[in-house]
């Protein structure tokens, strides 16, 4: 072969991905290749090399109904549900994201990758790309915003991070535009030699255990003990009126936590064989979840004793042990009840995921489990040491800095500021995108404060146009931090909207606060007025109590003031701690929602601040409202104008079949009307005819 020949081989986009792929299979490492172009150009090169590859998965937001033959037997999952990828493993990755970007799914699935493996990022032409509408962006947009939908400036952090991580390493980008047309032969790559060095796990020590060898590595093997340890103080405790123990298992995905946990389940089998009264169970959000924990006890799901979350405390014993995997993911309630209820837990929960943050969880979950248990019974485990592939990855590098999964926050040694030297701040979303460290100061700050904060945070606060970030600093550390959304200012031509939502009928995006207000406490003007909605405020967590986030607000307001906004909402979780705060700065609590918020654990409560005329004459009104709620009432006759109006809605077009109950049940000749009969899960036509038979009664 001549050297013009073998120079046009070697600047084929097939060869290259060989080559790539023979590297890192020496190095034991995964990377990122982006396929920048048309579809079926991208389809056609990894047809062309995907028998050469042991297993793909392909990640789209809809499965084409045509697909080259060879990528149709790839492992399917839609981009909008990345937990199905949970528990998963592959060689390789294919992501679409042509329809859009999604952060959350591109950070799931970057974990499930083996050593030597590739994510195939299928985009369009790099120039345009960031300005193309965005199917992500589309679903996170408000109603009644005229600009296109876009990720523009999340995808260009991607690629400027993308290219600043890997293009020493590996070729990190193929451009349709860029390569040769002429194509070669499937021949060429057989002849191509295997790489001979092929990288494998560091195992450093060996768990003996029914006179197997179990290899770990050092850090495995000392969380094995000390859960072992935990395992064994467990009779003592159920025995004893003692205080429970916890462990709380951290690592990044890649660490062998489902591993480790898989040989402490495979431990706790032979235990509870004996007769020592040990029994135990695990749970998950899914089965699917924990089949790198039953690879490792060497048991079979029918005989593991897996139980989904919502039948924990119906099937066990609070003697028992309970071990939780993705402990982040799952709703706060369950698991303050299971830490209520069980002498011994084992939480284990990943560092940096889609579903959550492992270090926000650990600092807010701590707190609750120090009210139930002594500091010295809460024991902290950790996993750093990556098995599925080697260190310092360079897939996991891309992917860390670019949402920020690893940032600190800069003052999180800072204790007892002088509040004279504080500085605030309102912080654009082009501020942000060009200065990347303040970025990864403010979002480490909120990963810090709520446990499920998530990659698609950080687009929204550089992408969404409802959205604005304000800050305090001490010199140049933000200390506090507040997410707003604009919402309202609906306007004559968007009546029949404001009437469909009324109704019942409609719930376009965005617009939480005075979507509710309209819905549920037939507040029809809410929508028309400009407001602002608290998405998240939050202070570092040593400087609670210190009244950092009271500053911050004040300041807020005065900027919104500038802008003419009628009023400042949010809705939260309601603790006693939280309400009082809001009281202390002149919120006033309007609605406490009926149902208890799976993350939260809490009810919902929804407080305003009225700025304007206009702001605080429907803060009143909305006061009246939540004050009228508490009456009792002998029959509809004496319900206030709102009431009668929000049920004369339902009656007619179903409306908000929840404050309808909460009218019914204050009603004393309802309750002779309807008995002790269930209310209906939904507002059918007949129980809506029921209610007004009612009215006539």
């Amino acid at each position: 072969m001549s050297d013009i020949e073998t120079s046009e081989i070697h600047s084929q986009p097939a060869y290259r991905v060989h080559e790539l792929h023979r590297e890192l299979t020496a190095s034991g490492h995964r990377s990122l290749l982006i396929l920048a172009g048309d579809k079926s150009w991208a389809y056609a090169l990894l047809s062309s090399i995907y028998d050469d590859f042991d297993s793909f998965a392909f990640i789209t937001s809809e499965k084409p109904a045509k697909l080259p033959a060879p990528i149709q037997k790839a492992k399917y999952a839609r981009i909008e549900k990345p937990n199905t990828m949970l528990g998963y493993t592959c060689s390789n990755v294919i992501v679409d994201c042509h329809d859009g970007f999604f952060p959350d799914a591109i950070s799931a699935i970057s974990g499930t990758i083996e050593s030597g493996g590739i994510m195939f990022l299928l985009c369009p032409n790099l120039e345009t790309w960031p300005q193309q509408k965005d199917a992500f962006a589309a679903k996170r947009t408000s109603f009644g915003l005229s600009a296109t939908p876009k990720s523009e400036r999340t995808i260009k952090r991607f690629l400027d991070i993308a290219q600043s991580e890997l293009d020493q390493q590996h070729p990190l980008i193929i451009g349709q535009d860029q390569i040769p047309k002429a194509s070669i032969s499937e021949g060429v790559f057989k002849q191509l030699p295997e790489s001979k060095n092929h990288w494998s796990a560091q195992f450093d020590q060996n768990i003996m255990f029914e006179n197997q060898q179990h290899p770990v590595t050092l850090g495995q093997a000392a969380a094995y003990v000390q859960l072992r340890s935990i395992i064994a103080g467990h009779p003592e405790r159920a025995l004893k009126d003692c205080p429970p123990e916890f462990a709380i298992l951290q690592a990044d995905r890649g660490r062998g936590k489902s591993h480790l946990l898989g040989l402490i389940t495979e431990y706790l089998d032979s235990e509870s064989k004996i007769d020592n009264g040990i029994k135990y169970w695990v749970t998950a959000p899914n089965k699917v979840s924990i089949q790198a924990m039953l690879k490792a006890s060497q048991q079979e799901l029918e005989d593991f004793p897996f139980l989904a979350p919502e039948n924990v405390l119906v099937q066990t014993h609070a003697d028992d042990i309970l071990v939780v995997d993705e402990a982040a993911s799952l709703p706060l309630p369950l698991l303050m009840a299971w830490a209520k209820y069980f002498k011994t837990i084992i939480f284990a929960t990943t560092t940096h995921g889609y579903e959550g943050t492992g270090k926000g969880f650990q600092i807010r979950f701590q707190e609750f489990l120090l009210k139930q248990t002594t500091s010295n019974n809460i024991q902290h485990l950790s996993l750093t040491q990556p098995i599925r592939y080697a260190e310092n990855d360079p897939l996991e590098n891309v992917i860390f800095s670019a949402f920020a999964l690893q940032s600190e926050p800069k003052g999180i040694n800072l204790t007892n500021p002088d509040l004279d030297e504080l500085s605030f701040k309102y912080l654009s979303q082009e501020d942000l995108a060009t200065h990347s460290h303040l970025l990864d100061d403010v979002f480490a700050l909120l990963t810090q404060a709520h446990y499920q904060t998530r990659p698609s945070d950080l687009r929204d606060i550089l992408d969404a146009s409802q959205f604005s970030t304000f800050a305090l600093f001490h010199e140049d550390a933000v200390v506090a931090v507040c997410l707003i959304a604009r919402e309202g200012g609906f306007k004559e031509k968007d009546t029949s909207v404001i009437e469909a939502i009324q109704t019942g009928e409609r719930r376009p995006k965005g617009h939480l606060a005075p979507q509710v207000l309209t819905l549920h406490m037939n507040q029809k003007n809410a929508l028309y007025l400009r407001g602002a909605r608290i998405v998240r405020i939050a202070t570092l967590p040593q400087l609670r109590n210190q009244k950092l986030g009271s500053i911050l607000l004040s300041n807020i307001e005065q900027e919104l003031n500038k802008e003419s906004l009628d009023y400042l909402a949010s809705s939260y979780a309601d603790t006693e701690d939280v309400r009082a705060f809001w009281h202390k700065n002149d919120f006033q609590l309007i609605r406490l929602g009926n149902k208890f918020d799976q993350s939260s654990g809490t009810r919902s409560g929804l407080v305003i601040k009225g700025l304007s005329e206009q702001g605080k004459k429907l803060q009143n009104e909305c006061v009246q409202f939540y004050a009228e709620q508490q009456n009792i009432h002998e029959s509809f006759k004496t319900l206030s104008r709102n009431e009668n109006e929000l049920l004369s809605i339902f009656i007619q077009s179903t409306g908000s079949y929840e404050a309808v109950k909460d009218i019914l049940s204050r009603c004393k000749n309802w309750k002779e009307f309807y008995g002790e009969r269930a209310y209906p899960k939904k507002a059918s036509a007949e129980f809506r005819q029921l209610v007004k038979r009612w009215t006539l009664f």
